[in-house]
C-alpha cells in the first residue's frame, strides 16, 4: 500500500477515491495543493455534504453522471471552489468503481486549469488588440511564414497592392512581387 501511496504522491493531477457513500477515503498530495487542504483533512469529506453549493453545482452533476451510468466521464473547465474558498477551474475523470456490477465509489482525477484559462484570456486579449492595431494602421503590415507564403495581410496592404485578403493569404512572396514587377507598377495588372 505505502508503494503504491508513494507513485500516487508523485503524480501531478490531484487524485482522490471515495466510497459507495461518497465519502472521500484516499487523496493524495497533489490534491491537497489543488484544494488547499492536507490529503488528511480531505479525508472523510463528503462530495454532495462537504463541498460548496458552486462545487456541488457543476462538480456534482458531472459526479452524479457517472455514478448512474457507471461509465467514466471526462469533463472540462467546470467552476469549482475549493474547500479553502479559492475558485478554480478544473477538468478531470471521473471513473466509477463497481461490484457486482453496482455502483461502489469514485476515483476521481483532477487537473487545476486556473492558470492556463487565466493565460488564454489574456492571450486572447492581447491577439484583440494586435488584430486592432494591424487593421487600423496606414501601413501595408503583412507577414509570412518559413516557407514565405502570405499568412496575414492588413487593410493597408490589400489596398496597396490590389489584391484582396483572400487571394494574398498562401500566395508565395515571389508571387506577389514577381506579379507587381511585370507591368513596372507596384500594384498588379489585371
Amino acid at each position: 500500500k505505502e508503494f503504491y501511496e508513494d507513485i500516487m504522491d508523485s503524480v501531478l493531477s490531484g487524485v482522490f477515491v471515495t466510497d459507495k457513500e461518497d465519502t472521500i477515503t484516499y487523496a493524495n498530495r497533489a490534491m491537497g495543493l489543488i484544494a488547499g487542504l492536507s490529503e488528511e483533512q480531505l479525508i472523510f469529506n463528503n462530495v454532495f455534504t462537504d463541498f460548496s453549493e458552486e462545487t456541488i453545482k457543476y462538480f456534482g452533476k458531472k459526479y452524479n453522471d457517472a455514478k448512474k451510468t457507471l461509465v467514466p466521464l471526462r469533463y472540462d473547465n467546470l467552476k469549482v471552489v475549493t474547500p479553502a474558498g479559492r475558485e478554480t477551474y478544473q477538468s478531470g475523470w471521473l471513473i466509477p468503481k463497481v461490484y457486482d456490477e453496482l455502483y461502489d465509489g469514485m476515483l476521481c482525477i483532477i487537473e487545476d486549469d486556473t492558470e492556463r484559462m487565466k493565460a488564454e484570456r489574456e492571450l486572447s486579449t492581447l491577439t484583440k488588440k494586435y488584430e486592432m492595431i494591424l487593421s487600423s494602421s496606414g501601413d501595408g503590415i503583412y507577414g509570412v511564414d518559413l516557407q514565405g507564403n502570405t499568412t496575414f495581410a492588413n487593410p493597408a496592404t490589400t489596398q496597396m497592392i490590389g489584391w484582396e485578403t483572400d487571394e494574398l493569404i498562401g500566395k508565395h512572396q515571389h508571387d506577389i512581387l514577381h506579379h507587381s514587377k511585370q507591368d513596372g507598377s507596384p500594384y498588379p495588372s489585371e
